[in-house]
Formats: C-alpha cells, structure tokens, sequence
C-alpha cells in the first residue's frame, strides 16, 4: 500500500509577479535624477565657460573630467546603498547581498 507524501499547497503570489514586472523599471527610475543633474550641470558650465577659465589658470583637462568622475561616482555610491539597504530589508530574502550590492553598483 502506498501513501502520497504530504506536501503543502500552491499560493499563487500575486505581489511577485507584479514586482518582477516593475522592478527593472524601479532600477533605472533610481539613476535618472543624477544623470540629469549631471547633463544640466555640463550644460550650465558650457554656458559660463568655467572649463575654459580654468584651463587659463593652470589646470589640466585630466584634472578636470577626474573631478566630475569622481563626484559623480560618490552620488552613485550613496543612491546604491541607500537602495540596497531597502531593498535587503524584506524585498530580497534569499539572496547573497553582496551579489545584489556588487550588481547595483555595477549598473550605476
């Protein structure tokens, strides 16, 4: 005589399906501000032509696009770890959060 093995029941969960839809766009939506930001600011300075200014009074143009590479790369740092940390709070339980912290990072 054979006894089928208890298991427990399906649920259908509907908040998943939804969040796998809308996750994606939540990643991209979380950089546009910095990216705009930027293109405002390079805008503005090509207005003022404070490049220029600069490069009279001595300074190189590495110097220059490494200071906005690395603002710009501390704003990004500080929106993947405030996204991170929310997001490791109860959206992702299962997995390894340094993989999920190296992902943000990358795509920033």
């Amino acid at each position: 005589m054979s006894k089928p093995m208890p298991a427990e029941t399906n649920v259908s969960d509907s908040f998943k399906q939804v969040w796998a839809k809308i996750f994606p766009f939540l990643i991209i939506l979380m950089f546009i501000p910095p990216v705009y930001n930027m293109v405002s600011l390079l805008v503005r300075e090509k207005e003022t032509r404070i490049k220029e200014s600069m490069h009279m009074m001595g300074m190189g143009e590495s110097a220059y696009w490494l200071s906005w590479y690395a603002y710009y790369t501390l704003v990004s740092t500080v929106i993947v770890l405030l996204a991170w940390g929310v997001l490791m709070i109860n959206c992702i339980v299962y997995t390894n959060s340094f993989l999920v912290l190296c992902f943000l990072f990358l795509f920033a």
